[in-house]
């Protein structure tokens, strides 16, 4: 018999800004965008100079109990990513410096650029092993190197969305002010998409 799976289901949703938005919340928002995209293309760099820790593993148990190697997940990338990239006090030594692109971006937003940066890395590894490993005379052209797309993710805590009245409260930041405010704005729903995650469960 087949394990037993937990269901879940994530909804997404695409929002374009109302044509009476005025023109200061507007430019909040390019800003934030243009943040977004310099911190997506230092993570992209940064992860495409140390794709190494791709391959990288650590134990832990499968469905049997038993030990066994396992790939980093995207949290485990993720962190690995800020012990390089931010300095504190309890890792003074880094790799490459982040605030030195987006200095004072909030952590919300630069883990948001950081795992979509590894998605992207990590895709582009995949693809270009399956072109690596065809027959030179039936394989295209080589994949281009990754280049996310632009447009700025919002997850839990960055955004609130009132669909009964159509409005978004989001958190945009400016790099001049240097910290985020709350705003109202004003939103259209464009698509609603439903993706749904399957997870095995089994009994302990």
């Amino acid at each position: 018999m087949s394990d037993p799976v937990i269901v879940s289901t994530i909804r997404t949703v695409r929002v374009r800004t109302h044509p009476a938005t005025n023109l200061g919340k507007l430019q909040a928002i390019d800003r934030t965008q243009a943040e977004w995209k310099r911190a997506v293309d230092f993570y992209t760099a940064f992860f495409l100079d140390h794709q190494d820790v791709f391959a990288e593993t650590k134990i832990g148990r499968n469905r049997k109990k038993e030990l066994v190697a396992k790939p980093w997940t995207a949290q485990d990338l993720l962190t690995w990513a800020e012990r390089g990239t931010v300095r504190t006090k309890a890792h003074p030594v880094i790799l490459r410096e982040f605030a030195a692109v987006c200095p004072q971006m909030p952590t919300v937003l630069r883990r948001a650029a950081i795992n979509a940066a590894s998605g992207a890395v990590k895709s582009y590894r995949t693809i270009h092993q399956t072109w690596d490993q065809t027959d030179p005379l039936q394989r295209g052209h080589e994949p281009p190197l990754p280049d996310p797309h632009p447009f700025l993710t919002l997850y839990d805590g960055m955004v609130n969305l009132d669909t009964a009245r159509a409005f978004c409260t989001s958190r945009c930041w400016m790099r001049a002010a240097g910290r985020g405010w709350r705003f109202r704005l004003p939103c259209l729903p464009m698509r609603w998409t439903s993706s749904w995650s399957r997870k095995p469960r089994w009994n302990g």
